[in-house]
């Protein structure tokens, strides 16, 4: 960590300066802890429109947005990521124990500070910074790895150099298991069997090292910025973090932040809910429903790729909204006609003078109008028996399903949950914004949902509530016995390619448990 102690009286970021050797596309992301959520004060401020996000992407397009949507607002300004709770937001920051540099200290020789190493930075959830990038000059300069480690497997950069150091240390230690024995130490990626490259520990353990010196080192400049930074974070009411991509011919002004105690707080997460959508009222799925938060409920074909350039949303701003934020009172919302005007307004404001100066006529933004919601397209169909199904009583070929059945009891065959991948943080380097989750769901589909909805979300007959007239429908074998046979393999085949390899097995242990 760099600490740069500036006499200005306000949250700045020295971007003018960065300008003379700045990337064409530069990204920044700004962390702000203080008395409320932090606001660029000479910069616009834009929100990503959901509906741009590639939801059947995992959000794989959310980097570009957030580029594309500064440019609607002229190149200079912010999106906010996130602003939560101070304490919170400390929760993920190293503890006190995992900044410790005992281990160093208690080093004197390169075996023992293998070891150390090896232990305070094994464990993912409570390791120290120890092996990134900033640690590898202290090493170097405090505890000289690269030339024993040159000596023994000819790597001569620093950052190898240390990852090997952790290998071997991991290999003295006892807790990878090598078939040279524990005292020999081999080249990380070689061979265990045949290693051609070996560091005996008693060889290491001749290699002076002066612990005390690496482990002030690692103190004064990683554990003690790092301890203050989370420090900081604890005693603040909110952490925002806030990102910005810009050009070096942008960078006209350093971006000045103060704070609002009244703006909402910020989910870090962008979320949407999806279902699998059975338009007769049995598989197949024909369609695929997603509830797009603040937007509307949509039907996209199945199979469908992307939601970005659906017709319905290919042409929508990227920015839902441009706007000033001040350090009272409500956003500003700003037209795209006056963006220039606005920009060139506030590039001169600073903390606790009111912006845009009230003589500025601002003319009214006009929201997009967002498309009408997709209706409920499901029919509730005549049941199918699947192969080799018992129909339990009440449940006749041909014939819609009894109507005294709850659509969501499990022990007639309701929907099973399926497992999915998660990913939780939005940042401008394009990951995944969208949170993946399941749940037991209707007998229409199995939920593979993308986080959670808004009120105005519409379910494909889901239950009785979403088709009032009808029964509700269910999947193809809810009307089976729970000793049906499963074991045929033309009836396993038909139930893999309707339902899925994860539903088939989930119901077939539920046939054998029940």
């Amino acid at each position: 960590p760099i600490i740069l102690e500036m006499h200005d009286a306000e949250p700045c970021v020295p971007l003018r300066l960065t300008s003379i050797a700045a990337a064409e596309e530069l990204s920044i992301v700004v962390t702000l802890a203080g008395s409320g959520r932090a606001i660029p004060k000479n910069m616009l401020h834009v929100a990503i429109n959901p509906a741009r996000i590639n939801w059947l992407g995992n959000g794989n397009n959310y980097a570009q947005l957030v580029a594309a949507a500064i440019d609607e607002a002229g190149g200079r300004a912010f999106v906010t990521d996130s602003a939560m709770n101070g304490s919170d937001a400390a929760s993920g920051m190293h503890s006190d124990a995992q900044l410790d540099t005992a281990w160093a200290n208690n080093s004197s020789n390169l075996h023992d500070l293998a070891v150390g190493l090896y232990k305070a930075a094994a464990n993912e959830q409570t390791a120290g910074p120890w092996l990134q990038a900033d640690a590898v000059d202290v090493f170097v300069e405090k505890a000289g790895i690269v030339e024993p480690i040159f000596k023994a497997f000819g790597i001569s950069d620093g950052p190898s150099a240390l990852a090997q150091l952790w290998v071997c240390g991991a290999i003295w230690s006892g807790s990878i298991f090598a078939p040279t024995g524990t005292g020999t130490c081999i080249l990380a990626g070689d061979s265990f069997l045949n290693p051609s490259k070996t560091f005996e520990a008693k060889d290491a353990k001749l290699v002076p090292v002066d612990g005390k010196a690496l482990a002030n080192g690692l103190e004064d400049t990683i554990a003690k910025p790092l301890r203050a930074l989370r420090d900081a974070f604890v005693g603040a009411k909110t952490a925002t973090r806030m990102v910005m991509r810009i050009s070096p011919l942008e960078m006209d002004r350093d971006p000045i932040f103060a704070f609002n105690a009244t703006l909402p707080a910020v989910d870090r997460d962008h979320v949407a809910k999806r279902w699998d959508v059975c338009s007769s009222g049995w598989l197949p799925v024909t369609n695929v429903r997603i509830a797009i938060p603040g937007v509307g409920s949509y039907l996209f074909p199945n199979g469908f790729k992307t939601t970005a350039f659906d017709p319905r949303f290919k042409d929508a701003p990227i920015a839902s909204r441009i706007e000033v934020l001040d350090e009272t009172g409500e956003p500003i919302a700003v037209a795209p006609s006056q963006v220039e005007l606005v920009d060139t307004a506030i590039a001169g404001a600073v903390p606790g003078v009111p912006s845009p100066a009230k003589k500025l006529v601002l003319n009214k933004a006009t929201p997009w109008p967002t498309p009408a919601s997709d209706p409920i397209a499901t029919k509730v169909g005549n049941w199918k028996a699947p192969f080799n199904c018992k129909p339990l009583p009440g449940w006749v070929d041909g014939k819609l399903p009894p109507t005294e059945v709850d659509p969501i009891d499990p022990s007639d065959g309701g929907s099973i949950p399926d497992s999915t991948s998660t990913t939780d943080s939005t940042s401008t380097t394009g990951s995944s914004s969208t949170t993946d989750s399941t749940s037991t769901t209707d007998s229409n589909s199995a939920t593979d949902a993308i986080g959670t909805t808004d009120s105005s979300s519409l379910t494909d007959g889901t239950s009785a509530k979403d088709s009032a007239d009808a029964s509700p429908p269910r999947k193809p074998d809810s009307g089976c016995s729970a000793n049906a046979s499963t074991d045929a393999p033309l009836g396993g085949l038909l139930a893999l390619l309707l339902a899925g390899l994860g539903l088939l097995v989930a119901r077939s242990r539920r046939r054998r448990t029940a």
